[in-house]
């Protein structure tokens, strides 16, 4: 992860990565500037593919086995909101995002085995019904995640005593 982290962080800073974030930004203003956006697109889609790929190959290796029973609409809300919750496209946010949720996700897990013990009903269920209220909730309030807005929040504070 870090590695692949490290990459991201680096690819960015290289000619590819900004000619990525002009095609992403406004791919109508990058084509006009010269930028084959297909190509760029396709580019992005494939270092995004292989990385996904490796991931989900030492996921497997992690698992010992791959069968589809492992990978239900659950673990797919769960990735979902580390994106959302971190900010799409942004490395950092991914990672702050993966932190967060996964820490969340324990703690209400155990919170909710411990009600399902009490009550003698499936509580635990309620996990994937917290994430999709999470999801509507960031995308209501801040689209761009949650380190889109504490970036906001840096910038209200650094020029704070003044109006300008």
């Amino acid at each position: 992860m870090l590695l692949f982290a490290m990459l991201s962080l680096n690819l960015s800073r290289t000619g590819v990565g900004r000619t990525f974030r002009a095609v992403r930004d406004n791919d109508l203003a990058a084509a006009v500037l010269g930028v084959d956006v297909f190509k760029n697109k396709l580019l992005a889609f494939a270092v995004g593919g292989f990385m996904i790929g490796v991931s989900g190959g030492l996921y497997g290796f992690y698992l010992g086995y791959v069968d589809p029973e492992n990978f239900e609409i659950a673990l797919t809300l769960e990735h979902y909101v580390m994106l959302l919750f971190g900010g799409l496209g942004r490395v950092w946010g991914a990672l702050i995002g993966v932190g967060v949720v996964t820490f969340v996700q324990k703690s209400l897990l155990g919170f909710l085995q411990e009600v399902s013990a009490a009550t003698g009903t499936n509580a635990t269920a309620l996990v994937s019904v917290f994430f999709g209220t999470i999801i509507i909730v960031v995308l209501a309030v801040e689209p761009k995640g949650v380190l889109a807005a504490l970036g906001q929040l840096k910038d209200y504070l650094r020029n704070w005593p003044y109006a300008y």
